[in-house]
């Protein structure tokens, strides 16, 4: 302040200036005796403002992984905030993936800067669509004698049905021990995958009995079976009785 007059190379005369383009300005000053100066010219950059936009499914399914892409520019630092979901890439990158776990409204928001100085912001709304993971019911135990069937039947209700056996009916027979899912559709398009059920067929037991093959009338004898942990024995006679050892693997008869 304390000069009788301004003059900015821009035609102003006010002691400040605001500019919104890029250039070098000056201002000449005077003070009350009519003595002038010229300050330094100070130059000016300013970064334009980038096309920047977000492309991605704006209707999804919860639980579902998407993905994102931002307008590239070497000159840009990208900073993503999800909400509704969690990022599964780095957030630093022009391109995300997002995995959608609440239903309801989501949002992708993107914030670019320039050289730390300039900042611009874009969101991106997203309707999530809630989804029920399916459960697969086993009719059965699931530790089975080896070679018997057990059916696994998925819920009512869906469009599709999509087992990791490669069938495609709503419920399936494995005779076979392993792990198995189902990948359902719903009416909305949603895609779901089942926790897997675990199928045990147990081994088949060795059934040989050792004891003699011939007895004398009123004559005791024992008769063995191959003993193992976990086994159940249930021993029948004809002809004769059990003395003792019933539900081991050793009888007396």
């Amino acid at each position: 302040g304390g000069y009788a007059s301004y003059k900015w190379n821009t035609g102003a005369t006010t002691q400040s200036i605001t500019v919104n383009k890029s250039g070098t300005y000056t201002v000449t000053v005077a003070n009350s005796n009519g003595c002038k100066a010229t300050a330094p010219s100070v130059s000016v950059h300013v970064l334009p403002t980038p096309r920047l936009e977000v492309t991605g499914e704006t209707k999804v399914c919860q639980n579902s992984v998407v993905r994102y892409v931002a307008t590239e520019s070497w000159t840009l630092d990208y900073k993503w905030t999800i909400s509704g979901g969690r990022l599964l890439t780095s957030p630093d990158s022009n391109i995300i993936v997002v995995e959608w776990l609440i239903a309801g409204p989501g949002n992708v928001r993107l914030e670019a800067s320039a050289s730390n100085i300039c900042t611009w912001d874009v969101d991106l709304p997203v309707t999530v669509t809630a989804t029920t993971r399916p459960v697969i019911t086993v009719h059965g135990p699931s530790i089975l004698c080896q070679g018997t069937p057990v059916r696994l039947e998925a819920p009512p209700g869906y469009s599709t049905y999509a087992w990791s056996t490669y069938d495609s009916t709503r419920s399936i027979t494995v005779t076979k021990a392993g792990s198995y899912t189902v990948i359902v559709r719903d009416p909305n398009g949603c895609e779901m995958r089942s926790e897997p059920v675990h199928i045990i067929f147990s081994v088949k037991p060795n059934a040989n009995i050792d004891g003699p093959v011939r007895i004398k009338p009123t004559e005791n004898a024992v008769f063995k079976a191959v003993a193992k942990a976990g086994f159940t024995y249930n021993w029948f006679c004809d002809h004769g009785s059990i003395i003792s050892g019933q539900g081991t693997a050793e009888v007396n008869i």
